[in-house]
């Protein structure tokens, strides 16, 4: 009996490898393709450089799409294409069954967890690496987190009512995030970046959940 895959709009990787992928913004070997929101959010990060988070949060960001490429090839899907928007990034791959779907979206986060041991030499770094990792295991069907519960949720309930269970999640939690970054940003006089971090989850998912 084969195994049932996840519904497309819980998709992580794009599996629509036969339609032609339009790239717009810079692509490097045909694997790497950049967009300008996320170049314009790099520039950004580099020109503000809050707390000297640039290098650790390129460096933790770059071991966790390792994570994700290691992962895959130890179960021979071939990675297609890692794209970079403002949302965050998309690794397109080969066909994937709800077990290696699971495997492969817990990899990314585990590769950050790998690096906390360094917390002493670069304390940043465990820093940013842990919050990278916390960040993506929220169950939002754009983040790994919620990859692998869709992948868990469709092998023990059928595919229609795992999507049903992930859209309340998303719209909860959504709504939740919303709430307490407003809260913490006026409130708490946190100031402009938990809005924004909000934002980004929100953009993300929105994307991921209404595609165009």
């Amino acid at each position: 009996m084969s195994q049932p895959h996840l519904p497309r709009w819980t998709c992580g990787w794009n599996r629509d490898l036969a339609k032609p992928f339009p790239c717009f913004g810079w692509s490097a070997i045909g694997f790497l393709d950049v967009g300008p929101g996320w170049a314009l959010l790099i520039a950004l990060l580099f020109y503000v450089n809050p707390i000297g988070c640039f290098l650790p949060f390129c460096v933790a960001t770059v071991f966790h799409e390792m994570g994700h490429i290691t992962a895959l090839i130890l179960l021979d899907i071939p990675p297609r294409r890692l794209r970079l928007r403002l949302g965050g990034a998309v690794l397109e791959t080969g066909p994937m069954n709800c077990h290696q779907e699971f495997i492969c979206a817990l990899a990314g986060p585990a590769a950050n967890l790998l690096l906390l041991p360094v917390g002493r030499l670069w304390p940043k770094l465990a820093a940013f690496s842990l919050l990278l990792a916390l960040f993506n295991l929220l169950p939002f069907p754009a983040l790994d987190g919620g990859r692998a519960l869709s992948a868990a949720l469709t092998l023990w309930v059928g595919s229609a009512r795992a999507e049903k269970i992930m859209l309340l999640i998303s719209i909860l939690l959504g709504l939740g995030i919303a709430i307490l970054s407003l809260w913490a940003g006026i409130v708490l006089h946190g100031g402009f970046w938990p809005i924004l971090t909000a934002a980004l989850i929100l953009l993300r998912v929105g994307l991921d959940l209404f595609p165009r």
